[in-house]
């Protein structure tokens, strides 16, 4: 019984060891031929795995194309935001509050020298019986220039029965009413149109002629007129000052041309002839 073992034991061997070696077998073929795809760069999907590098070999890179580089130039680069440029100054906002003839009514004209004649709805009279009358027509423009529209209208003042009639320039302060000029257009005269822009003024108005029978006045006149304002107390200190000034200068001036023409008539002791 012990020699049919023994006899048989290497074929039982034999069997149980045969499908491990068969196995054996198969992972080694199978294990070349994935190391010999490699090597020759192929694959299933048909990429390149030549980054994978066999044992003992430096790595190669990848032929695959590469990746863009990022760009350096200063133009994309983030350039800082520049700061906003700081809001101009503003100009002043200019009066937007209008001049009436309500407000012309009703304010101060500086025509004779007693002092002003305070207007109430177009009319003042002062103790000497001298009417003022404020007429028609009323326009508007600028007479300052400072862009802000003033107005120009006809002053008539009544002294003894006898009409003189002013053309009174109004400026605009700030919506309030400052008489500035005056124009003397003559007596009796009749007021037709009148204008003013830039500084200048235009009046058309109708004159009595001699002989011309009353409400028929035969003249009619245009003139213009440069915008000139009153000056201020402090200037007329100042032009007061300049007139003192020059009369004091004027005889020290005669003086000195009297001793200069004495002088001259004067003979001098060396022309004098010698005895």
């Amino acid at each position: 019984m012990m020699y049919i073992e023994l006899e048989h034991s290497p074929l039982s061997i034999k069997h149980s060891i045969l499908p491990y070696a068969t196995m054996i077998f198969n992972y080694k073929t199978t294990l070349l031929a994935a190391i010999i795809g490699l090597g020759c760069g192929t694959g299933l999907s048909g990429c390149s795995v030549s980054s994978l590098p066999f044992l003992g070999e430096q790595p190669v890179a990848s032929s695959a194309s590469p990746s863009p580089a990022v760009s350096t130039s200063p133009a994309a680069s983030v350039q800082p935001a520049s700061p906003a440029p700081s809001p101009a100054a503003k100009p002043k906002p200019k009066s937007k509050i209008p001049l009436t003839v309500e407000k012309l009514k009703n304010t101060e004209y500086y025509i004779l020298a007693e002092g002003p004649a305070k207007l109430t709805k177009g009319k003042f009279e002062d103790k000497k019986k001298r009417k003022f009358v404020l007429g028609d027509p009323v326009a508007y423009g600028d007479l300052n220039r400072d862009g802000i529209k003033d107005a120009i209208a006809p002053l008539d003042i009544t002294i003894d029965g006898r009409r003189f009639t002013y053309l009174v320039g109004v400026v605009n302060n700030g919506g309030n009413p400052k008489h500035a000029s005056a124009e003397f257009l003559g007596e009796k005269v009749k007021v037709k149109t009148v204008s003013a822009n830039a500084g200048k003024i235009e009046v058309k108005f109708d004159k009595y002629a001699p002989g011309d029978p009353e409400g028929y006045p035969s003249q009619t006149i245009s003139r213009t007129y440069t915008f000139k304002p009153f000056k201020s107390a402090e200037e007329e200190s100042k032009d007061k000052k300049k007139d003192d000034k020059s009369k004091d200068k004027k005889p020290e001036a005669n003086k000195s041309k009297t001793d200069k023409k004495e002088k001259e008539t004067k003979p001098s002791p060396e022309a004098s002839p010698k005895s």
